[in-house]
């Protein structure tokens, strides 16, 4: 299945499932990512990224890309709105669970796991700081946020 048709399904799901909560839910699409922006009567609205992965083990979420020397600034511009993770089964892309996390605690696991990577070093590639690396969270990082809703602020 194709990357796009994997991050379809995340986004499918999550909307069908906020919908059923009452909350109207529009997409809002732009050339590098579609967010949610979640309504709700008497409510605050919610903008929220969808991220979708097919699970291997361990399987990482990419949340940003970035130089090492500037992970900071680009973790807090990319991202700057709570995320939901979506891990699906391989055999059937059936949806292992929901993980909302607000945006302050992707920006805080994915710099620990950057940290991490970038201290063990990376094989071949060498630690220059001007590279370009993808910044991940992992799914058994995610399971204190499994199904916790009101975290991001929707009930």
């Amino acid at each position: 299945m194709k990357k796009v048709a994997v991050a379809r399904v995340g986004l499918d799901s999550v909307t069908r499932l906020l919908e059923t909560k009452g909350w109207s839910v529009t997409r809002i699409d732009d050339r590098r990512s579609t967010r949610l922006n979640c309504v709700k009567k008497n409510r605050q609205p919610v903008t929220i990224q969808v991220r979708t992965a097919r699970m291997k083990g361990r399987y990482p979420f990419i949340v940003a890309k970035s130089t090492y020397k500037d992970l900071t600034d680009s973790l807090k511009h990319q991202v700057a709105i709570a995320h939901v993770f979506v891990p699906l089964r391989l055999h059937d892309l059936s949806i292992e669970g929901y993980y909302p996390v607000p945006a302050a605690d992707v920006r805080r696991l994915a710099t620990e796991k950057f940290d991490d990577y970038w201290v063990r070093g990376r094989g071949s590639r060498g630690r220059n700081p001007n590279g370009v690396h993808a910044v991940c969270i992992w799914l058994d990082h995610l399971p204190p946020y499994r199904d916790r809703w009101d975290l991001i602020g929707i009930d």
